[in-house]
């Protein structure tokens, strides 16, 4: 077993514990990286209503959704990729998700409205996406 398989199987405190003290700073960064691409995840896969009710009212929802996916988790995925952290299947549906976002960037009917993400397929499509990455990587709250 290397050591990603352990820091995996550990909960949220020993993670930060073994983050801080045994990590070398190789490990430090691949961790860090992780943790970024699994909290944008989980940002993505939010529900739009609750996501609303979490932001600021003068920020774009969509916007900061799909920012969120194109600085983060798109940007990130490649690193963890090279490492062998991420596997194809989850390279496959980040670039699923990608797609999507390009769809969404070139529909008309894109408003990016509070009802667009919740209506709209793609978006609809891009939820379910993010939550069988989380689900393939085991980082559902623990």
């Amino acid at each position: 077993m290397n050591w990603f398989d352990e820091y995996k199987k550990l909960y949220a405190d020993e993670r930060e514990y073994y983050k801080d003290y045994l990590c070398d700073e190789d490990q430090r960064t691949t961790v860090m990286n992780y943790e970024r691409f699994v909290e944008s995840l989980k940002f993505i896969e939010k529900d739009p209503i609750i996501l609303k009710e979490q932001m600021d009212s003068n920020l774009n929802i969509g916007e900061e959704v799909a920012l969120s996916f194109e600085n983060e988790a798109l940007y990130i995925s490649q690193k963890l990729y090279d490492i062998k952290i991420i596997d194809n299947d989850v390279m496959k549906m980040i670039q699923q998700i990608n797609d999507l976002f390009d769809q969404i960037d070139e529909d008309n009917k894109n408003d990016w409205s509070l009802e667009y993400l919740i209506n709209d397929d793609k978006w609809k499509c891009i939820r379910y996406l993010t939550k069988k990455i989380l689900a393939v990587l085991n980082e559902f709250e623990k």
